[in-house]
C-alpha cells in the first residue's frame, strides 16, 4: 500500500486519515504510520462483515421466495 493511494481513498470518502503524512514541500515525501492503520482497518472489516451478513440474509430470503414462486408455477 502506498501513501498516495491512502490519500486518494481518504479524499474520495471525505475524511482525514491521521496515519497519512503528506509532504509539506514539493520535495517532501509521503509516509504512513502503519500502527495507526490497524484500528481503521479492523473497523472497516467489521462494517463490511455486517453489510455482507445483511446481504446474505436478504439473498437467502429472496431464494426462498423464488423457490415458492417456482413451486406455485409448477402446479
Amino acid at each position: 500500500m502506498i501513501a498516495q493511494e491512502v490519500e486518494a481513498a481518504a479524499q474520495s470518502v471525505g475524511t482525514t486519515f491521521h496515519a497519512l503524512h503528506a509532504p509539506t514541500t514539493p520535495e517532501g515525501f509521503y509516509s504512513l504510520s502503519y500502527t495507526n492503520l490497524v484500528m481503521p482497518l479492523i473497523n472497516a472489516t467489521k462494517e463490511l462483515k455486517a453489510e455482507n451478513d445483511q446481504l446474505r440474509t436478504e439473498l437467502d430470503t429472496l431464494k426462498a421466495e423464488m423457490a415458492e414462486i417456482k413451486a406455485l408455477l409448477k402446479k
